[in-house]
């Protein structure tokens, strides 16, 4: 009798050991993580063939269907004689439900935190988009976001993370999109 309930603990115990394991080992393959760092760049930039009060426009218009604010939006005259812009965003609340938070921080953030019975509660991204008149008809424009989110259950703590590259991705292909048109 002893032995048949020694054998059913040690079996609890090894299907908890192999179950505990394989929740904290990794899923990814090598195929994965290319994927997964995919858009990762040093700088996030690109030129556009169109001139710089449309693509000043269109950064504008981006940042504003977002539901965002702009906080800062100045335009200066370099001494070549062309133009750079600084377009600022507030802190935009990308997500505030918990059950699609993680899911943003998963798709947007280069290596979010794990935490066991965290609750994950906002997801806040601030976009800086720097457009600097090339020429007459060329454009470049460097995007930078600053991530973050509240965790309200484990820590109390607000996490900033840094970028996968793919939100800049879909900013530069809604550009393309808009600048086209």
């Amino acid at each position: 009798m002893k032995k048949k309930i020694l054998n059913a603990y040690f079996i609890f115990a090894a299907i908890f050991l192999l179950s505990f394991i394989c929740s904290v080992t990794p899923a990814f393959s090598q195929d994965d993580e290319n994927v997964v760092n995919k858009y990762l760049k040093d700088k996030y930039e690109e030129t556009y063939d169109a001139p710089f009060d449309k693509i000043w426009s269109i950064v504008q218009t981006i940042v504003t269907d977002e539901g965002c604010q702009i906080v800062s939006d100045r335009v200066r005259e370099l001494d070549d004689g062309m133009r750079k812009g600084i377009c600022q965003s507030e802190l935009c609340i990308l997500s505030q439900k918990a059950d699609t938070v993680f899911i943003y921080m998963k798709n947007f953030a280069l290596k979010p935190p794990f935490i066991r019975g965290g609750v994950w509660d906002v997801f806040r991204c601030q976009s800086r988009f720097v457009v600097t008149e090339i020429d007459k008809n060329k454009t470049k424009v460097l995007i930078t976001l600053d991530m973050s989110s509240f965790e309200s259950n484990a820590t109390k703590k607000s996490y900033n993370f840094d970028t996968n590259g793919y939100r800049e991705f879909l900013l530069f292909e809604k550009i393309n999109e808009l600048s086209t048109k």
